[in-house]
């Protein structure tokens, strides 16, 4: 009996950790709480801005990620940019919570930036040489306490780089 308790704890341990990587960023998971889909040449006339839940619950040392913050099971918003070959990409957190973090997954492309979106510039801006011409960008937004979901705002826009 107590075997069969031992193996079933360990199987549970495996379970849970499972559970917890599987939450963290996969540029394999391409379902996401909103999809845009933009042509390059519509966010180079400024900044378009979308609606975006922030936060969640896994947090970024769970997933080896330097920096601090709570995940989304999912991304956050999916980009769909067709015809960007040769265009940078600047994503912004115009609104969010208190303390807001943007982890930003464009193919080989990572990076992270946090900031608070009422007093500071919490954006990234991916160079042209990480754009492709049809690019899929997974933006995942963090707030700094486990669980908090706050409505927020994030935008988009293109240049040559």
């Amino acid at each position: 009996m107590n075997k069969f308790l031992s193996m079933l704890t360990i199987g549970t341990l495996i379970s849970v950790s499972s559970a917890a990587y599987a939450a963290c960023p996969d540029p394999a998971n391409r379902s996401a709480h909103y999809t845009v889909l933009q042509r390059a040449y519509d966010l180079s006339n400024g900044a378009k801005s979308f609606a975006a839940d922030i936060g969640g619950s896994t947090s970024w040392n769970d997933c080896g990620i330097p920096g601090e913050g709570f995940f989304p099971s999912q991304p956050s918003v999916r980009l769909d940019l067709s015809a960007a070959e040769g265009k940078q990409l600047t994503i912004e957190v115009v609104r969010g919570c208190a303390r807001t973090y943007m982890y930003v997954q464009a193919g080989e492309y990572t990076d992270w930036v946090s900031g608070s979106p009422a007093t500071e510039n919490v954006s990234l801006t991916i160079p042209r040489a990480n754009i492709g011409n049809d690019q899929t960008v997974l933006i995942y937004l963090s707030s700094s306490i486990a669980g908090e979901v706050c409505q927020g705002a994030i935008s988009f826009e293109t240049a040559r780089g």
